[in-house]
């Protein structure tokens, strides 16, 4: 009886033990973004329009910096005159805010995404989302989805003395 005991008492610690044990993450790890990983970062995206979506069917590049006023500047496909906006980072949301001149005859475009980042294998962080947008002729929609990866930061050549 009392080996049973021993035996069974054993076997319970080490199913628990097992149990305790952190599984194998599956993907990529990943990381919840602060304000602080997005203040003044350089964002290179790949826009994925969508079927149902009014934008041209070919993938395009794009890019975003996210300024520490909370302004943006585009660049790309997206960029040019005039075409500005706003970020926010509110909870786990991050949304970039991209507009024209225009105002609401030409739209207002909302990248949203996660703030839950992947690192990728190249150690940088990568953003998943969708596009909603909206303009005089067309509804609000989700358009399009992308995938940002910010970029390396800029460096100033340092100067030798």
């Amino acid at each position: 009886m009392t080996f049973l005991r021993i035996c069974v008492t054993a076997l319970l610690a080490s199913l628990a033990a097992a149990t305790r044990e952190p599984a194998e993450p599956e993907g990529p790890p990943t990381q919840l973004l602060e304000t602080s990983d997005l203040v003044n970062t350089r964002w290179e995206l790949l826009v994925v329009p969508r079927e149902e979506g009014w934008l041209p069917s070919d993938d395009f590049l794009a890019e975003v910096t996210l300024l520490a006023d909370g302004s943006v500047v585009w660049g790309g496909a997206v960029g040019g005159p005039g075409t500005g906006g706003r970020w926010t980072l509110n909870g786990e949301t991050l949304e970039i805010i991209r507009t024209t001149p225009l105002g609401l005859v030409s739209g207002r475009d909302y990248y949203m995404s996660n703030a839950l980042a992947e690192v990728t294998s190249g150690l940088q962080l990568a953003l998943r989302g969708v596009i909603r947008s909206y303009n005089a002729i067309y509804p609000v929609a989700v358009v399009a989805d992308f995938v940002a990866v910010r970029a390396p930061p800029f460096m100033r050549p340092m100067r030798r003395l």
